[in-house]
């Protein structure tokens, strides 16, 4: 915006408090070097983001700067709040452009496209299952932006990425590679982590998919797209949820896994979720780390990854709060 470029970047320089003047000036500039070399250095942390925090930093001296020269009524200075007027006015248009989609990035509301597939997995995913997407989602997983998609469908879902993550820090396809290379790995990958559906877009990832039929079922999808390109989507046979052992309901939220059993709480659960060593449940309650017996392979570093879930240990409680704990 012509305002935080000249009253913000600009104005910096020329703060009146020194405080201010000095701590923003080190932080954009700490923040330029990042962003100016980070491509270069660190290539994976996509460092170019940085121009974001400094374009808002920018905004503070450019604020400053604004109510000052707005509220000099000094006849030798009338002319500046004419000037920052027109800043803000030469702004208009690029606002209005960028309204249009005309900018340098497009402005886009949520498609309608969007809104179909969140209210198709509502109703097709049973509560206490997961979707699946196969292969990499990128941005969009064909048109569909799926990185908001739990939130509005209410359902959790499994990817290898859910976002344009720098290339060299997952392995870009899903399920992993060393699940698919064993004979009936993937089917076995997605009951074990109670995948009731899975969707696919590319058309290597559609073959394999209808080509087993003992443990796919097509049903019907949705278009994605003006060429009524096609999310296919598939039912897997004989999932069972979240609950590998006991019932009842999984509420996940932020440092939070809220277990609800039905019924009497059972002498021991396991639910498909992660093991960390730092978990913990409020008392009396109890959990341990449970192994599957199956691998994801090896990671990025070469390290085998086995899959362990976490198992629970009620001791009459029918409500158990599972948090991480912390190293501070």
């Amino acid at each position: 915006h012509p305002v935080t470029l000249v009253l913000g970047f600009g104005g910096l320089w020329i703060l009146r408090e020194k405080p201010m003047r000095r701590w923003l000036s080190v932080t954009i500039l700490c923040l330029w070097a990042f962003f100016a070399v980070g491509t270069v250095l660190f290539p994976r942390m996509q460092l170019t983001r940085m121009v974001i925090p400094i374009s808002l930093l920018a905004i503070v001296p450019a604020a400053i700067h604004a109510a000052r020269v707005w509220f000099d009524r000094r006849a030798a200075t009338a002319f500046l709040p004419a000037a920052v007027l027109a800043l803000f006015v030469l702004g208009i248009p690029n606002t209005a452009r960028l309204c249009q989609g005309d900018g340098i990035d497009k402005f886009r509301v949520m498609p309608q496209f969007n809104r179909d597939f969140a209210e198709w997995i509502r109703e097709n995913v049973p509560g206490g299952s997961r979707l699946l997407y196969v292969g990499r989602t990128v941005h969009t997983y064909g048109r569909g932006p799926v990185a908001y998609m739990p939130i509005l469908a209410g359902r959790e879902m499994m990817a290898c990425d859910y976002y344009e993550f720098p290339k060299g820090t997952f392995e870009p396809d899903y399920p992993p590679r060393a699940v698919r290379a064993k004979p009936g790995g993937e089917y076995a990958f997605m009951v074990l982590h109670g995948v009731s559906h899975a969707v696919a877009f590319r058309q290597e990832h559609i073959n394999r998919l209808l080509a087993d039929r003992e443990h796919y079922e097509e049903v019907p999808g949705i278009a994605s797209g003006p060429k009524s390109e096609r999310f296919h989507m598939f039912r897997v046979k004989g999932s069972h949820g979240v609950f590998l052992k006991g019932d009842g309901i999984v509420e996940s939220d932020f440092n939070r896994l809220r277990v609800t059993f039905a019924g009497e709480p059972p002498d021991v659960a396991v639910i498909a979720y992660n093991w960390h060593d730092r978990l913990e449940a409020d008392a009396p309650a109890e959990i341990a780390p449970y192994d599957t017996g199956t691998t994801l392979g090896p990671d990025l570093a070469g390290r085998d990854q086995p899959v362990r879930f976490i198992e629970i240990h009620p001791n009459g409680s029918r409500e158990v709060l599972i948090r991480y704990r912390p190293r501070f």
